[in-house]
């Protein structure tokens, strides 16, 4: 019997410890193990941990193989329209938003609405998870009205709830962005900074999500020209990116910022 408990226990101390470079060869040999163990729940629970892992490492490809194989076992396991149907949806849907795979990604989150509203309470914190990732969506798709709504139904659903520090945190941090786009400056700033006191006051751990909230305080120090101050954002997160997610997308773009405000500051300067 394939024990997923202890093989999480062992997943969350190599992100803990950020042993990187262990992460994903310790999922694939549990999913190996699990299959040979023919336990299908166990093999469904890697194949979401395998698609998160690929998703933020920008490997769309064994992502969306992972995707296919969860789909499958959903089936096979009798889980249509289940709360772990929604949550498998909610995973795949996120990943092809990352790959850009917009309308695929919509019509996934839409359902994953439809299964969370029929399985959870209103309340459920995975609701406001649902509504973060639309927002993302709309964002990417050039629709800022939509996002900054979206990102505020998390937050309302969210913001006194004090079980989930990290979620509440991060959805600070997403409606700051969102509010940035919208041209609402001085509310982002007021976000973007309570995001970050709150990563570093409440959250017990190095959370990944925290590198978005320095790196949106160094967009919004940058915006207003203080670019010292936005250099030591980005720097810190670069720092953050790079231990719990490697060298990805996300930090190749977070670096093109960070040049992008020293070539700044030094043109400035030429001209002080």
């Amino acid at each position: 019997m394939f024990d997923i408990n202890a093989f999480f226990l062992g997943a969350d101390r190599l992100y803990t410890e950020n042993r990187i470079a262990e992460i994903e060869p310790y999922l694939l040999d549990g999913f190996c193990a699990a299959k040979t163990c023919q336990d299908r729940d166990a093999m469904l629970s890697i194949a979401n941990e395998l698609i998160g892992f690929y998703r933020v490492k920008s490997q769309y490809e064994r992502c969306a193989a992972y995707a296919d194989i969860a789909l499958e076992l959903i089936g096979e396991l009798s889980l249509q329209q289940t709360e772990h149907h929604g949550t498998t949806l909610l995973n795949i849907a996120t990943a092809y938003r990352a790959a850009g795979r917009y309308d695929e990604a919509r019509t996934m989150y839409e359902d994953v609405l439809s299964i969370y509203q029929r399985c959870l309470s209103p309340e459920d914190v995975r609701i406001a998870g649902l509504h973060n990732n639309l927002s993302l969506l709309y964002q990417d798709m050039g629709d800022i009205e939509n996002a900054l709504q979206q990102v505020q139904l998390a937050y309302d659903l969210i913001q006194s709830n004090d079980e989930f520090p990290a979620e509440r945190a991060t959805t600070l941090t997403n409606l700051g962005l969102m509010q940035v786009k919208a041209g609402h400056f001085d509310e982002a700033t007021a976000s973007i900074l309570h995001a970050i006191d709150r990563f570093e006051t409440d959250v017990p751990y190095r959370d990944p999500h925290y590198s978005a909230a320095l790196a949106a305080a160094g967009q919004l120090c940058f915006l207003s020209q203080d670019y010292d101050q936005s250099i030591q954002y980005y720097e810190k997160a670069l720092t953050e990116i790079r231990d719990v997610y490697g060298e990805n997308d996300y930090y190749r773009t977070t670096l093109n910022n960070l040049a992008l405000v020293r070539e700044r500051k030094k043109e400035e300067g030429k001209h002080g």
